[in-house]
């Protein structure tokens, strides 16, 4: 269950790009979260997001992540009833979110109108 996190970071080098990320770039304050896809491989999201823009150049980057919550929830309740499997699960419904990969964009090479793109993530988990 796909989700995004977007903001805008200061350039940096192609390599601090793909290594880091978004949240240790951004301000807290200026990342906003997409709608969680649910069960889906190739999602797509049509949504809008307002950022201030400095004078400086800036980068959109974007953190792809798999919602754990939900299947989270679905598991403990599916279990629920069965002594001696808590201590199973500990592990699994503690678990944080995966993450799938990132992208980003240079502001300067955005058309002013809307337009789709289709965006190749990097720094995937194996």
């Amino acid at each position: 269950d796909p989700y995004c996190q977007i903001g805008l970071v200061l350039p940096r080098d192609k390599y601090t790009l793909c290594k880091q990320l978004l949240k240790s770039l951004a301000d807290p304050g200026q990342i906003e979260k997409s709608t969680i896809q649910k069960k889906t491989l190739d999602p797509v999201w049509e949504e809008v997001f307002e950022f201030p823009l400095l004078e400086q150049p800036q980068v959109v980057m974007i953190d792809v992540w798999d919602d754990d919550v939900e299947q989270q929830n679905e598991t403990k309740d599916a279990i629920k009833g069965f002594r001696g499997l808590k201590y199973k699960i500990n592990d699994f419904i503690n678990k944080e979110d995966d993450f799938l990969g990132k992208c980003y964009l240079n502001i300067n090479t955005l058309p002013n109108e809307k337009t789709q793109h289709v965006l190749q993530l990097y720094g995937k988990n194996k």
